[in-house]
């Protein structure tokens, strides 16, 4: 019979290649299921025959640094001074992060509020810095004169913050935004806010840091989730000049350049706002759509879903009588095909909670519920594994 090989490195990573070796339903990694708009494919085909085949300038297509800087509100001279385009928003947070652990002359410490996304923990771990796992309150509200105390106790160096998050979609208020700005004033403590899902919210709509470009305060985001364009890897950073000279140093011995073909076709296709604006909106109703079936079945299981204000994720405790959420994923796909991540990935103290992909067409999550509908009433599953 199937035996699953001892998992090392990446839940996500795992959980997702044994869809793409053995087949069945990815609700693990962070892949949306729906296609980017027909305006920016028809953009990529037109610039087939462009002479965009070579090393992109290193700072990135001017033209698309240009729109960049005017969706987020920037003065024109952004462009040139405070934006990186970057192979990805993981290389952005990557680059931010060396920026400033290379200037520290003990052991750089970083924080982030639990459950946390796989490189704001990872990337400590590997480097043999400091992580510190931050809590909510209670009622899922930051207390931030406890913050500031944590900050200067622990001598956190960095805070890294997803607004909608990842694997809970909490979304971040502009007070909240506002109050994590003023603890770079008042500590030693960076902020990177992490807005790759900016756009994918559900009610409360996310805001950037006002204003975006400040000491101590950097952005990341990407096209990748609201084109849905995730192999795309075209993301960006935001930090003062001064800084972006330094950081553009090690983007040079690194990434180098993002996609020269891939930057110019979605600037062109930024120059048509309003299908943008439709195709964002449809998406986000979408994704919106699909997590609310989702989350609304899976509470009917016994699922006690932490209710998310955006982003892909459905992030719930198990039901009762299961208490090791690596087994019950690996037991889940085992038995039903249906790929999803542990809560084990994001904290050890998340071992009682799963994270699903809602970012799925309504029959994908339809089918979904049955997999584990039956998983979980012991029904016989109509799945063929490998021997």
């Amino acid at each position: 019979m199937y035996e699953d090989p001892k998992m090392i490195g990446s839940w996500i990573s795992h959980m997702s290649n044994k869809v793409k070796t053995y087949g069945g339903i990815n609700l693990a990694q962070g892949l949306p299921g729906f296609n980017p708009p027909r305006g920016l494919l028809n953009s990529l085909a037109s610039e087939i025959e462009s002479t965009h085949h070579q090393y992109a300038p290193t700072k990135g297509f001017p033209s698309l640094l240009t729109k960049i800087s005017d969706y987020m509100g920037l003065p024109s001279s952004a462009a040139n001074e405070n934006l990186l385009i970057t192979c990805g928003a993981t290389e952005a947070i990557h680059l931010i992060y060396q920026h400033l652990a290379r200037k520290k002359k003990k052991k750089f410490t970083v924080a982030a509020f639990g459950p946390s996304y796989e490189s704001y923990v990872n990337l400590p771990s590997l480097l043999g810095h400091n992580f510190v796992a931050l809590s909510w309150q209670a009622d899922g509200s930051i207390d931030f004169d406890y913050l500031k105390t944590a900050i200067q106790i622990q001598d956190i160096d960095l805070i890294l913050i997803g607004s909608p998050g990842n694997p809970w979609g909490r979304v971040l208020t502009k007070y909240e935004t506002e109050q994590f700005c003023e603890l770079t004033r008042t500590t030693n403590a960076k902020i990177i806010f992490d807005m790759v899902y900016s756009e994918l919210w559900f009610d409360q709509p996310a805001v950037f840091p006002q204003p975006v470009i400040q000491d101590k305060v950097y952005v990341v985001s990407s096209f990748s989730k609201f084109l849905s364009v995730t192999g795309w890897r075209i993301g960006w950073l935001t930090s003062t000049a001064a800084e972006m000279k330094e950081i553009c140093l090690l983007h040079d011995f690194s990434g180098l350049s993002a996609p020269h073909l891939l930057q110019a076709a979605i600037s062109n296709y930024l120059e048509d706002q309003q299908d943008v604006r439709v195709f964002i909106e449809n998406l986000r109703k979408s994704i919106k759509n699909s997590y609310t079936l989702l989350a609304e079945s899976v509470t009917k299981m016994g699922f006690h879903v932490i209710p998310a204000g955006g982003g892909y994720f459905v992030w719930a405790n198990i039901p009762e009588g299961f208490s090791d959420s690596g087994q019950f994923v690996l037991d889940l796909y085992k038995k039903e095909n249906l790929a999803t991540v542990p809560g084990i990935h994001f904290g050890t103290q998340f071992n009682s909670m799963i994270r699903f992909n809602a970012a799925k067409p309504i029959a994908d999550i339809k089918a979904a519920v049955l997999c584990l509908s039956r998983f979980l009433n012991g029904q016989e599953s109509s799945h063929s594994f490998p021997e």
